[in-house]
């Protein structure tokens, strides 16, 4: 398979595992910790958006159309994923003893 489609390929799987791996992690956690995973995917969305700018600022990358492009891809995915952990959160209810 060519380089270029694998980049994609994988650029594609990325946010999508990261989705499916905090929505599991919601789904497992205790009551009390629900929202920590959302935490962790926000926290996420915004070191992805955010660290480009300030390497390239830096001069360690390229700055660039594509790295904000990248950039604001992973970040709205991770935001979405934020989204999903949210409507999952609601939808869990408290076990009661």
């Amino acid at each position: 398979m060519d380089t270029s489609m694998t980049t994609i390929i994988v650029g594609l799987l990325i946010p999508f595992i990261l989705i499916v791996a905090s929505v599991y992690w919601t789904m497992k956690i205790n009551y009390s910790k629900r929202f920590t995973p959302i935490i962790m995917l926000v926290l996420l969305a915004i070191l992805v958006f955010l660290v480009p700018a300030i390497l390239a600022s830096f001069g360690i990358i390229g700055g660039g159309f594509g790295i904000a492009i990248i950039s604001v891809y992973f970040s709205v995915s991770l935001v979405l994923g934020t989204l999903v952990n949210l409507i999952v959160v609601f939808t869990i209810k408290k076990k009661s003893l």
